[in-house]
């Protein structure tokens, strides 16, 4: 997205906003999503959901929430009277760079997970979320999440 960037800095996904304006979607994805894979799916759903023209979705964050309304998606400060409009395809393009730049993030060795260790942590994720909500994820088959399979 013209204007903001996401990268790895140490074991965590940052981001640089060359425009003010792009704070709050920032700060949603790197802060309210942070480092959690089952988040940015949940995000990825929404817009998902919105593109398909689905009823309104809602991601609900810890600093903002985000409200997907037809082509726009409104993010709203939780605490603070801030309010962000963008158009669904700009943070299209956020959520899926925020997606792919948390795949290269390496996992932490001296953190015990136990949602299936066995895997990756990404697809640990995905399978918990797919088995929550039964049924696949819409982005299966793109940006690193694979096709088809489940363990």
């Amino acid at each position: 997205m013209n204007g903001l960037e996401f990268y790895l800095r140490g074991g965590s996904v940052e981001y640089r906003c060359s425009d003010d304006r792009l704070a709050p979607l920032a700060v949603l994805l790197s802060s309210d999503v942070g480092n959690n894979f089952g988040r940015c799916l949940d995000v990825l759903d929404s817009v998902s959901k919105a593109t398909a023209g689905e009823k309104a979705q809602e991601y609900p964050g810890n600093i903002y929430t985000a409200i997907f309304v037809g082509d726009t998606v409104r993010v709203e400060h939780n605490f603070l009277e801030e309010t962000a409009e963008y158009g669904l395809g700009d943070v299209q393009r956020a959520a899926e760079e925020y997606w792919t730049v948390l795949l290269r993030k390496p996992d932490d060795p001296n953190f015990s997970r136990h949602l299936r260790p066995d895997l990756p942590e990404y697809l640990a994720y995905l399978y918990f979320w797919e088995e929550t909500w039964q049924e696949p994820h819409p982005y299966r088959g793109r940006l690193g999440i694979p096709a088809q399979g489940s363990e």
